[in-house]
């Protein structure tokens, strides 16, 4: 119970999707090339309605989805959020290293062989374009709205 308090008002923090990228944000919601332009969107909406950040991954940034301000990883900026929800980021070691200290990983990721599961606390093995609308859906449900 103390811990859903804690992450609980970690949501309540005023950060949104659309600030620059806070290093000490409670929450940042990381986006991956393996996204694509659809689970961007997604992505996008998920940082909206939790009101955190959007940090991307070097592959990410370099297919043009998100600036490279953006960008997580030893080429740019290092950040140590409380949770960190990697979304079709496949976790390679340069990305990591520039999430050294976050307390908690949760991944979603259809190859069950990437990386970012290995250092995940909660892994979803499936396609983002399919598992956001769910989680959405239902975050909107529980209260998550404007």
């Amino acid at each position: 119970m103390k811990e859903q308090t804690k992450y609980r008002s970690l949501l309540s923090q005023e950060h949104f999707s659309d600030r620059p990228l806070d290093a000490e944000a409670g929450i940042i919601v990381g986006i991956g090339y393996g996204c694509g332009k659809e689970g961007l969107v997604l992505g996008k909406e998920l940082a909206r309605l939790l009101r955190v950040p959007v940090g991307a991954s070097r592959a990410a940034v370099s297919a043009g989805y998100l600036p490279f301000a953006q960008q997580i990883g030893i080429s740019n900026r290092h950040v140590r959020p409380h949770v960190y929800v990697a979304l079709g980021i496949s976790g390679v070691v340069q990305h990591m290293a520039g999430l050294r200290g976050t307390e908690v990983i949760l991944a979603i990721n259809k190859d069950p062989d990437a990386p970012v599961h290995k250092n995940a606390a909660c892994s979803i093995i499936g396609d983002v374009r399919i598992v956001l609308p769910a989680l959405i859906a239902e975050l909107k449900s529980s209260g998550f709205e404007d």
